[in-house]
């Protein structure tokens, strides 16, 4: 029998009841609590959550940072393991997890995993997106989120171990989520930059081909085969496609001038 930890999981979600019960299997049998963050689901994502044990709380979407902030603020352990609907922990990640829990040292204030992301029938293991390290166990008197919008990190005040054990993460079901989340990033990536970020014709060109070049050559994706060719290819094209959104908005909030020749 699996005893429970005295640790609060926590997930924020919106529409992920096709994928919820994966990563709630790898997480309610050790878990101290679910605490779980929602916003304008239109499945039954509030269901799988409850029959599944989980705390569920609905907040308007306000960016990753405050919805995480909020999970934060409904746990009632010191320390906190952060998961994302799509991901699942692997065996060896959770006998870590309780191997760190139960040595009690203080001086321990967070603990760094890698991701490990299913692409094409084949998990990736090199290029942009992996190893892909995320703290995910952190103690919560230490810990918070920060960023904008779009990219949220967690600060830690301690010492941070780094785990050799996986998470493993199912992003992309079908190859059409994988293009389409192309634009709700974008959208993310206007509101956090409008105002703060100028479009610039050289940076985007150099930032494109460098996007490419750094995650298929410098970080090897050529090794994960036909997929890493596609993966370091959408990194690049994401890169373009963001700028020039960027673009777009900065030239409809910006009057027209009139050239001479016009007036």
């Amino acid at each position: 029998m699996i005893n429970k930890l005295p640790v609060s999981v926590i997930i924020i979600a919106r529409n992920e009841a096709a994928v919820l019960q994966r990563c709630l299997d790898s997480v309610k049998l050790w878990a101290g609590e679910i605490v779980a963050v929602i916003n304008d689901c239109s499945d039954n994502t509030q269901e799988v959550l409850l029959a599944n044990g989980a705390q569920v709380y609905e907040h308007d979407w306000q960016g990753f940072v405050v919805q995480k902030n909020r999970a934060i603020s409904y746990a009632k352990f010191s320390w906190i393991f952060s998961i994302d609907a799509d991901e699942m922990v692997t065996p060896k990640a959770y006998r870590e997890i309780c191997q760190i829990i139960n040595q009690e040292d203080p001086k321990i204030a967070g603990v760094s995993f890698k991701r490990k992301t299913w692409l094409l029938d084949r998990w990736i293991k090199h290029g942009d997106w992996y190893p892909d390290r995320v703290i995910r166990l952190f103690r919560r008197e230490l810990s918070s989120f920060k960023g904008d919008f779009l990219h949220e990190r967690l600060e830690v005040k301690g010492k941070i171990l780094y785990s050799q054990a996986n998470l493993l993460h199912y992003s992309f079901p079908t190859m059409y989520l994988f293009l389409t989340k192309n634009e709700t990033f974008t959208r993310y990536f206007i509101t956090a930059n409008l105002g703060k970020k100028k479009f610039s014709y050289a940076g985007t060109i150099i930032r494109t081909f460098w996007k490419f070049f750094r995650g298929y050559f410098i970080k090897r994706g050529f090794l994960d085969g036909y997929p890493g060719f596609i993966i370091a290819l959408q990194q690049a094209y994401s890169t373009f496609f963001r700028y020039n959104m960027l673009l777009e908005h900065q030239v409809k909030n910006t009057p027209c001038l009139m050239d001479k020749e016009d007036e």
